[in-house]
Parts: structure tokens; sequence; C-alpha cells
């Protein structure tokens, strides 16, 4: 009987001991180390470019040596401390504005916070005045006023122009002025340092323009950035007048005929058939006349020739003809040749 008893209260002690064990167990495996912020404090943090400071609270009943708080940006300043994380940013001296994500995480346990930050408000515009003007919607598309809608800027230049101006109101660096590389007629070269602002505080930007010898206008859009602030682009459409009709000088422009006289070529570069006159002086007119049948509209070579008599007095003499546009509207050009025939 006392054996059975004994017997018993020690299997009783047994898983008595057994379930408190468990127990202690159980309540071990289940205590959860936990790291959160809430939703409002995870929103994204907006700093003005003078900078600033924001407290990010943060509930966890881990130590704080064992939590991450950090930034993947050197100017986002990130500190913690117990309950908190502390993100600042100083003075923004760029034109940008600058973004950051801050990182508070234990664990699986992420919470990632945008923060911005506004920079140096850019100045960067194309003055209008001069030949710069509204560049006008080409279908002539109006807005809900009636008037024709502006698409940007564009600029005429004369056909015989070799520099235009483009004046800029800005406080960037403009270093990048971007020409379509199929356009063979402007160029720029971009100095060593960036232009600076006149007096009337503009930079002025100048590129180069190779004349038009078509009877038709060209067209350049022209595009300028700064490295400061890639974001911001402006543009403006370059116009190169048509040249009108243009003659000028070949290879050569003095010639030597033998007192026999002969039929002379004269090279020259005309950019229309016929627009062109032939000024022979009255004095020389008994000795040179244009042979029949000599003429022959982009800029091509072409050939006049002459008709040289012989020369029946017993000196040499010599003649300057001219070769002159007709119908410009520009302004005319003309070729000087210079025809001496030996006794």
């Amino acid at each position: 009987m006392n054996k059975k008893i004994i017997t018993a209260l020690l299997l009783g002690a047994m898983l008595f001991g057994s379930q408190s064990c468990c127990k202690d167990k159980y309540e071990r495996e289940f205590t959860k180390d936990e790291l959160k912020v809430s939703h409002s404090d995870a929103a994204s943090i907006y700093f003005q470019r003078k900078g600033g400071e924001k407290e990010v609270p943060v509930k966890t009943n881990v130590a704080t040596e064992n939590w991450v708080a950090k930034s993947n940006a050197p100017w986002c300043k990130v500190s913690k401390s117990g309950d908190k994380v502390l993100i600042s940013a100083g003075l923004n001296e760029n034109y940008v504005t600058r973004i950051a994500i801050v990182t508070i995480a234990y664990g699986h346990q992420k919470y990632d916070i945008r923060v911005e930050q506004l920079g140096v408000e850019t100045v960067f515009d194309i003055v209008k005045g001069g030949t710069i003007e509204d560049l006008l919607h080409p279908d002539g598309k109006k807005d809900k006023d009636g008037k024709v809608i502006v698409v940007g800027l564009k600029a005429s230049v004369l056909a015989n122009a070799k520099e235009f101006t483009i004046p800029v109101k800005t406080n960037l660096s403009i270093d990048h002025v971007l020409v379509p590389d199929t356009v063979d007629w402007v160029s720029y070269q971009q100095p060593s340092e960036a232009p600076k602002a006149d007096a009337q505080g503009l930079v002025n930007i100048k590129v180069k323009l190779e004349p038009n010898t078509n009877l038709s206008k060209r067209y350049c859009t022209l595009k300028l950035q700064s490295s400061q602030n890639y974001k911001v682009m402006r543009e403006l459409l370059l116009v190169q007048l048509e040249r009108g009709y243009i003659v000028l000088p070949g290879a050569k422009t003095e010639f030597t005929v033998p007192a026999s006289g002969q039929l002379l070529d004269v090279p020259f570069k005309m950019n229309s058939d016929d627009k062109y006159e032939v000024i022979i002086p009255d004095a020389d007119k008994s000795w040179i006349e244009v042979a029949e049948g000599a003429r022959a509209a982009d800029l091509k070579d072409k050939t006049i020739t002459f008709k040289v008599k012989p020369n029946v007095k017993e000196q040499p003499r010599s003649s300057k003809v001219i070769l002159r546009s007709k119908d410009n509207s520009e302004e005319t050009t003309e070729v000087e040749i210079t025809i001496n025939q030996e006794k």
C-alpha cells in the first residue's frame, strides 16, 4: 500500500515538472522581438533648401545597438536613440531637388522613408527680342481664348550670316549646346570656361553658321542644357533664310589668251541657270563677246565661254569682265574675270 502511494506521488511530481518545463519553453520560444514605425511616421519627408530635421518615433523592444537606421545619401544624416530616429539635412546648394532613402530595420522588419530636399530655384530662359520670337503651332491650333498656341521659340537669320548669338537669362552654367547630327551648317565650340553673364545679366551663346547657298530656307533645332540641372532644357528653332541668286568665283579668275584669239571657258558657281548678267566694258566689246550657247538650283559649277578675237594691234591688251547676279533680294554678288591677250 505504501509502495503504491509513493509511486503515485512520484508520477505526479514528474508530470507536474514536465508541464512546468514545457510551459517555460513555450513562453521563451514565443517572446517576439518587435520594431514598428507607424504608417504616418513612415511617410515621405520634405525639406526646404535651407534644410532641417525630423524625428521618427520607433516602437521596439530590441536594444538600440541591434537595429539599423541608415541613409543611402551622405547629405541626409541619420542618428538613433532609444525610441526615435533623427533625420536631418543641411543647405542644398545644388540646382535640383535631391532624394535619399532612410531605412529603419531589424531582421525582416523594414521601413523605407523617402526624403526630398529642394535645391536652388533654376532660372533658365531664352530671351525674346530681335529675331527671336514665339514659334506658333504649325497647324494654327488655338487655345480656349482663340489665340494660336505657342509651341516654342524661333529665330531667323540671313543667308550669309556667319554667327548667331542666343541671349539667355540664367543662373546655370550652360555647358551643353546640342546641334543635330543631320545639320552641317551650324556648329558650336564649347569654350574652356562656361560663358559669363554680361552687364544685363545675360549669358550669350554664340553658334557658327555656314552661308546658305540654296534657294530655300533651312532649319535647325538647337537644345541648351546645363549639367547643373539636366531636367531643364531650352530649345530654339533656327531658320536660315534662302540666299537668293548668287554668283561665286571658280578656281581661277585671270586668264591669258594668245594673240590669235580663242574660245575661253571661264568656270564659276551659280545657284540658278540664268539669273546673272555679263558686263563687258564698252571699250572691249570689239574683241570680247559671249560665245553662242555658252550658258549652261543649288550652288553648282558652271562655265561661260567667251570668244576672244585675234589681236591685230602691236601691244597686249587686258579687260575685266563682271559676272553679276540678278534679282537678288539680299545683296548683289559678282565675280570679276580678268582676260589678258598677248600681242
